[in-house]
């Protein structure tokens, strides 16, 4: 019901600003108000942008409540991520638009400098057929010219391809600037439904930046690779051998730079943009002088203002996922903290995680406080087969739980023992082990299948599996890539969680088989 009202509220919000916001867009450039497609483009961004921050405003209120209605966390954490979905597709939207305003800008812009119509060609000391008739540097008659028909059409299409990409850019950064904010938040959680909440948000983001990354890198590759080999093409046949040496050298110098930003940038390909496109802006220039090009230059000259805009740093981001699992050691009290008004708790099973616990007995019917010998604390978990199971304290590694059951021992327990709980699964390690040495039959043998992979494993997720599994062999197998082998469902789970929290985009399953 909460969330109900307050969606109405939103839909009545962003109904009362509809028609006041439409009537209040200015066209960002002098001379674009004529132009419909882009006022109405204008028009629909800012009814779009009303409508995510209502989204964010909501968001934020229901966060609130998280803190102070205890009674209702699940769905307001369920609310929380509908309009979280809805924020993401009404940005995307926002970003689509930013694009095609972006575009119709530029090519205003550029069109209408310097009063194209009235160009004149008339100069003796520029090549004949060099032309000066288009702020579009390759839209000069020589590069037509000069160039086959295939070469030539390659490098339009690469001219094509780059103009959304300064929007992808700034869609990555847009969406960067929120999952580091995510990260604060998570960092900050102190729930298991805001944590959980927040780390299914980073998963996303985290997917959406990988694809985003993965769009620039596409178009990059093309426009680089079509930009410099046209453009060496016209270097030659200026006979500019000299410019064709250092602008090789240059080259060098910016694949190296690129190498540096590996495991350095969220996204590599993001980042490294800006170093091809200030390379391909210097050839650019470098032609446009040679030619005398002055319209051509003018327009380069704004390019470079706006490649300035896009240089930033990109730390990856990076987080490991919170467990929230209780450790406590065991302690004699004297009396006993448990008693007919507080008795002892049921047992609580993490789904995520490992724990030890020191189980004290199991019964067919429910024990007296008394018998356990003053231990804290306890917990009680009825198994499938009716029995009631007594354990004492949790603990992080079985090392502390040894040390525990020698502390039950010494109290007076009999026959402790060590009970373990992995990601869920539950079992006693020390009577599975002797049960494993009496058996002879096959035992099942599980791996880790990691697919989705375009070369070698990135240096994040080799890191996650050699902390995670030490000591385990990766095998590589064409395009798939195995981890193992385990002998417990719950270790190669948490082993596959902490490859997909490296690398959300990979596919990663656990794999069966019989040896």
């Amino acid at each position: 019901m909460i969330f109900k009202k307050l969606y109405i509220a939103l839909l009545l919000t962003f109904c009362a600003v509809h028609f006041s916001t439409t009537a209040q867009v200015r066209p960002r450039v002098d001379g674009l108000e004529v132009d419909t497609t882009y006022m109405s483009l204008l028009a629909e961004e800012m009814k779009l942008r009303t409508q995510e921050d209502s989204l964010v405003k909501t968001v934020a209120s229901l966060r609130e409540k998280l803190r102070t209605d205890r009674n209702n966390i699940q769905s307001n954490s369920q609310n929380i991520l509908k309009l979280e979905g809805e924020i993401f597709e009404v940005r995307n939207k926002i970003g689509r638009i930013a694009s095609q305003t972006s575009a119709i800008e530029q090519d205003f812009i550029l069109k209408n400098l310097g009063g194209v119509t009235n160009q004149t060609t008339d100069q003796s000391h520029k090549l004949q057929n060099s032309g000066n008739v288009s702020a579009y540097l390759t839209a000069n008659p020589f590069f037509k010219q000069n160039m086959p028909a295939e070469d030539y059409a390659a490098l339009t299409l690469a001219g094509e391809k780059e103009k959304p990409l300064a929007s992808y850019i700034r869609i990555f950064a847009h969406n960067y600037n929120l999952l580091s904010k995510i990260a604060d938040e998570y960092a900050k959680a102190d729930s298991v439904v805001v944590a959980d909440s927040l780390w299914q948000n980073y998963i996303e983001q985290k997917r959406l930046l990988s694809a985003i990354s993965d769009s620039v890198a596409t178009l990059n590759d093309y426009i680089f690779d079509t930009k410099s080999y046209s453009y060496n093409l016209l270097l030659d046949k200026l006979n500019k051998t000299q410019l064709i040496k250092e602008f090789g050298d240059k080259n060098s110098q910016a694949r190296s730079a690129e190498a540096q930003l590996n495991n350095k940038s969220e996204a590599v390909a993001v980042s490294a943009y800006p170093i091809r496109k200030r390379l391909t802006l210097d050839y650019e220039t470098t032609l446009a002088r040679i030619l005398g090009l002055d319209m051509a230059l003018d327009s380069l000259e704004i390019i470079q203002a706006e490649l300035d805009t896009l240089m930033s740093d990109y730390p990856p981001i990076m987080l490991n996922e919170k467990l929230f699992i209780d450790y406590e050691p065991i302690t004699i009290h004297s009396p006993a903290r448990y008693n007919t008004t507080n008795p002892i708790p049921e047992l609580v099973i993490y789904e995520k995680g490992t724990i030890y616990r020191i189980l004290l007995g199991s019964f067919t019917r429910e024990q007296p406080v008394s018998i356990f010998r003053g231990a804290y604390p306890l917990g009680v978990w009825r198994s499938e087969d009716g029995k009631y199971n007594y354990y004492a304290g949790g603990f992080a590694t079985r090392e502390e739980a040894e040390a525990a059951l020698e502390q039950m021992k010494e109290v007076g327990f009999k026959a402790p023992k060590i009970a373990l709980w992995d990601y869920g699964d539950y079992s006693l390690p020390d009577e599975t082990q002797l049960s494993q040495d009496r058996e002879s039959t096959d035992a099942a043998v599980l791996r880790i299948e990691i697919s989705g992979v375009k070369g070698d494993l990135n240096d994040a997720v080799k890191e996650a599996i050699k902390e995670a599994a030490p000591g385990k062999d990766i095998i590589r197998m064409g395009d798939l890539f195995t981890v193992g082998t385990f002998s417990g469902e719950g270790e190669a789970e948490r082993v596959a969680s902490a490859i997909r929290a490296a690398d959300p985009i990979l596919e990663v399953k656990v794999t069966g088989q019989t040896e």
